[in-house]
């Protein structure tokens, strides 16, 4: 089971847009349904990427949506994305 990070853990050098103690997870389930970057990374989790392998569960279920659709650029791993947002972000 993957550990889950907040955005008080991670501060303010990651993540500038939020202050808030919301797990991450949740905030990219967020930035899918309402089309908004949340996590200051200039994109939308869903809509212009995605994170490959295993993901936390509210990300995992968020993909069996019946509008979900696989972005065309991915993070490889959600470790990766925790340590570097969208450094190693790659086509598909």
């Amino acid at each position: 089971m993957s550990e889950e990070v907040t955005f008080d853990i991670l501060g303010d050098l990651l993540y500038p847009n939020i202050s808030s103690g919301k797990p991450l997870s949740d905030v990219l389930v967020e930035e899918y349904f309402c089309l908004q970057d949340l996590d200051g990374n200039g994109l939308i989790y869903g809509y212009d990427f995605f994170i490959e392998g295993t993901v936390p569960p509210a990300l995992a279920d968020l993909e069996l949506n019946i509008y979900w659709k696989k972005p065309s650029k991915y993070i490889p791993s959600w470790s990766d994305y925790i340590e570097n947002n969208i450094d190693n972000i790659t086509e598909v």
